[in-house]
């Protein structure tokens, strides 16, 4: 009987070490939403979105981590009213440290109507902060994105960069 006292003991702290080192090893998921909440600053983007059918607007993201490798590569993202702004549907990513290198906003009719530049391009200098942006998630967060968006009008894909 001892024996099989010991056996089921070691058999529990086995299994109890295992379970252990395996909830230690998974990697803590977060969210990413992505805001836009300076556009009213834009009489074009004001707008672009005068229509009622928000849901068929769309942000094209692409995101790399902090090594450089693509993490999200042109993912569409629908975006909603919410309240004075508007916010994307939320992405699940691992928690780390990432950053923005693309951000566009897409019409129903897939046409690029705002973006945001990216550092060192001919538009840059009329945002804070161009592209890449840096962004963290931390597990069982939800962190908000919140880039300055310049309206296409007759600029160049080669203006944003």
């Amino acid at each position: 009987m001892r024996t099989f006292i010991r056996s089921l003991t070691l058999s529990l702290l086995v299994v109890f070490a295992f379970s252990s080192c395996e909830k230690n090893s998974v990697t803590s998921k977060g969210t990413a939403k992505f805001s836009i909440a300076s556009i009213e600053q834009s009489d074009q983007l004001k707008s672009a979105w005068a229509d009622t059918d928000l849901v068929s607007y769309h942000l094209m993201v692409s995101v790399e981590d902090s090594d450089g490798s693509s993490v999200l590569t042109d993912h569409l993202v629908p975006v909603y009213l919410f309240g004075p702004g508007y916010i994307s549907e939320e992405l699940e990513m691992n928690e780390g440290d990432y950053r923005l290198t693309k951000f566009m906003l897409i019409n129903p009719s897939g046409a690029v109507i705002a973006a945001t530049p990216v550092e060192g391009s001919p538009l840059a200098y009329l945002v804070k902060n161009p592209l890449p942006l840096e962004f963290s998630i931390r597990g069982g967060t939800a962190t908000i994105v919140s880039p300055e968006l310049l309206a296409v009008g007759d600029h160049t894909p080669g203006d944003f960069g």
